[in-house]
């Protein structure tokens, strides 16, 4: 699980340990630390960042998102949708991309599609139902008893 937006996690995350705390049992910086650090290592945006920032306080961690947050906000054109595998800009043009490679000479071709195998024959090009190969069935077999 991952949040998107880093404030209001801190917030919720400081919520938490001041409700502990009022019942006496407040949570360590470790633990606080550890749960902001499950909450966003696997957003996209945010990864890097708690990647690298090793074994700090919660402050600092929290500090270090939110101005993380505050930059990705302030670039108007970038948008990060989180159900991707990495963080992309809106306006990215892969059109050029595209022809920048093919002027290369770039070896890259796009992906074969599967070739159809029949699983009775063996052989390309025809699934099992339109296989015209016969099938005999051994006279011992299970299959061959009729009752």
């Amino acid at each position: 699980m991952f949040h998107a937006d880093a404030h209001k996690l801190i917030q919720e995350i400081r919520a938490m340990q001041t409700e502990t705390s009022l019942l006496g049992a407040p949570f360590s910086d470790d633990v606080l630390y550890a749960a902001l650090q499950r909450c966003t290592i696997r957003h996209p945006v945010y990864k890097e960042t708690v990647a690298t920032v090793h074994q700090v306080s919660f402050d600092a961690l929290a500090t270090a998102l939110t101005m993380r947050q505050s930059a990705m906000e302030s670039v108007p054109g970038q948008k990060v949708d989180p159900r991707q595998a990495s963080a992309r800009t809106a306006g990215t043009n892969e059109e050029q991309a595209y022809d920048t490679e093919s002027d290369t000479g770039s070896t890259r071709t796009a992906v074969k599609p599967k070739r159809i195998r029949c699983w009775v024959c063996k052989r390309h090009g025809h699934s099992a139902r339109q296989c015209d190969a016969s099938v005999t069935i051994p006279e011992n077999s299970p299959l061959a008893k009729t009752n």
